[in-house]
């Protein structure tokens, strides 16, 4: 049987928070076996972190630094958001690995994971926004592991700041140490009675023609359709913006890449390098020769996408929902501004209000 409790700790005082939001979480479960806590990255994250290690298991802990917390609260800010899971006596196994050598990194975390193969085994990931490639650590962790459902994340630094100020791309990772740079799983078996499903979507629109990305290296972007990347931009934003105009918009205008089985995976621009007239697309793979099409980020279009990617995973599980998980990304919230609240008014429609 899965049982779980849910926290919610305000700031300005991380440690404060953080234990707040443990003690409203014990109400429902006294000893977890898996604990998922993400706090503000506007507060201290050692005190954050010093009291959720020590009182909830750092060895069974997972999360990190966050932009906004999402919980029946809604999504506040300058918060610690935990989550506690109780497994009915469930094995967890937990693996963590330095973030570097994408195949390295998975491997490192499906070592950490293995063992005596688990009845319906569903893992969790957090990683640290460091190299973009978590897609390869992934593909490398799961091909290890077998068929494995995977869900998770990226720690978040300060998105306000705008990602080319480089304390942006300062974020932590929780477990019994706070890291920076680290990447962290776990892998259990679901209790009995208890299943899972999975949906995405992101609800960008895809505008103007397609095109073939002419000139690359890895993920950074130089020319498309043989038009510098930056002036292909500018047709659409203008010509006379400096590089924090368009480190903010073009992040309205990412990438849908075209594969071969005629689907799209969607890239977002996340750097503009004005000297070297670039743009750099997470997450990272080799482009060159990619065809592709911008897609464009409207308030309408990320809530139409929220709401998909809802009505899915209801449609997969076949029965109502007694937990949702959802990540959202730090440029949605930017996009969505003062109607941020409306992403998850959109998914607790589809879900019932009173689905935690």
């Amino acid at each position: 049987m899965l049982r779980f409790g849910i926290g919610l700790g305000h700031g300005p005082d991380g440690e404060k928070a953080a234990r707040e939001a443990l003690r409203a979480e014990r109400r429902s479960v006294r000893r977890p076996d898996l604990t998922l806590a993400f706090g503000s990255i506007h507060l201290d994250q050692k005190a954050v972190h010093r009291v959720l290690a020590g009182e909830a298991d750092g060895r069974r802990l997972l999360g990190g630094s966050s932009y906004k917390e999402v919980t029946n609260a809604v999504v506040t800010e300058g918060t610690v958001a935990v989550l506690s899971l109780d497994l009915g006596g469930a094995p967890v196994r937990f693996s963590q690995a330095v973030v570097g050598e994408p195949l390295r990194t998975g491997a490192t975390l499906a070592k950490g994971l293995g063992g005596e193969s688990l009845d319906r085994p569903l893992a969790l990931y957090f990683g640290s926004v460091a190299t973009g490639r978590d897609k390869e650590s992934l593909g490398e962790m799961r091909r290890r592991l077998g068929p494995v459902p995977v869900f998770g994340g990226m720690t978040c630094g300060d998105y306000d700041l705008g990602m080319g100020h480089p304390d942006f791309w300062t974020n932590f990772q929780y477990g019994e140490r706070l890291t920076r740079n680290a990447a962290r799983a776990a892998l259990f078996a679901l209790p009995d009675g208890a299943d899972a499903a999975f949906a995405f979507e992101h609800g960008w629109d895809p505008v103007g023609p397609m095109f073939t990305i002419t000139r690359s290296s890895g993920g950074r972007v130089y020319e498309v359709d043989g038009v510098p990347v930056l002036s292909y931009y500018r047709r659409l934003l203008g010509d006379v913006h400096d590089r924090d105009f368009f480190s903010l918009m073009i992040q309205r205008f990412g990438f849908a890449i075209e594969s071969a089985d005629g689907r799209s995976t969607f890239k977002m621009p996340v750097s503009v390098d004005m000297r070297g007239k670039s743009v750099e697309l997470y997450p990272v793979e080799e482009l060159q020769g990619k065809r592709a099409r911008l897609t464009l980020a409207s308030r309408h279009g990320l809530l139409a996408g929220a709401r998909t990617a809802a009505q899915r995973c209801l449609k997969a599980l076949g029965r109502p929902a007694d937990l949702v998980l959802s990540v959202s990304c730090c440029s949605r919230g930017a996009i969505l501004n003062s109607r941020l609240g409306r992403e998850l008014e959109e998914v607790r429609s589809v879900f019932g209000r009173d689905t935690p």
